[in-house]
Parts: structure tokens; C-alpha cells; sequence
């Protein structure tokens, strides 16, 4: 149980560290997240696209371009969804979810 806590949070250290190193990449200029988390999408990474719409948003102030943020995370719940019912083995349904995800982001 220690060893289960103890790797929790070094876990959340490197995670926290993380978004803080993307922070201070991004502190003077918020506009380069905004334009790298476009990109982000456009390549299927849905995680580090949150991320870095929400550091804009910190650093900015702006909560402009939340079409982006919205259609990331819709991605991220439908690539979770669709890999539970594949783990399952309803490959059916998993395909729907891999059919929502093109249907929001087609160059994925």
C-alpha cells in the first residue's frame, strides 16, 4: 500500500513538473500554446492539447477558441470509451466511438 501512495505521487511530481516546464516555455509568448495546441489536435494528441489550451488560458486570460478544448476532450471521452468496449471485446461498439472521434477531428 506504501509502495502504491509513494508512486501516486511521484507520479502527480513529474505531472505537475511537467505542465509547469510547458507553462514557463509558454509564459512570454500565450499565443504559441494556443498555435501549438492547434497543431496538437490536427496531429491526435488530445492530452496535450488540453494542456496546452489551458495554459493559454492561464497565461492569456483569454477563453477564446474553446471549440478547440471542447472538441479535445469529446475526443479524449470517446478514445476512452472506445478503448473499454474494445477491452471488452465489443468491437462493434468501439468502432462507433473511433467513428465519433473522425466525425470531430477527420485528420486523425
Amino acid at each position: 500500500m506504501k509502495k502504491l501512495i509513494v508512486s501516486s505521487l511521484s507520479l502527480l511530481l513529474c505531472v505537475t513538473s511537467y505542465c509547469q516546464d510547458l507553462g514557463e516555455k509558454y509564459r512570454d509568448n500565450p499565443s504559441a500554446a494556443l498555435s501549438d495546441a492547434r497543431k496538437s489536435f490536427s496531429a491526435g494528441d488530445y492530452e496535450r492539447t488540453v494542456k496546452l489550451f489551458k495554459i493559454y488560458q492561464a497565461l492569456s486570460g483569454n477563453n477564446e477558441d474553446t471549440d478547440i478544448l471542447i472538441k479535445a476532450q469529446k475526443c479524449n471521452a470517446s478514445i476512452e470509451s472506445a478503448n473499454q468496449y474494445e477491452s471488452q471485446g465489443d468491437i462493434i461498439e468501439a468502432i462507433n466511438f473511433y467513428k465519433d472521434v473522425l466525425s470531430i477531428n477527420p485528420n486523425d
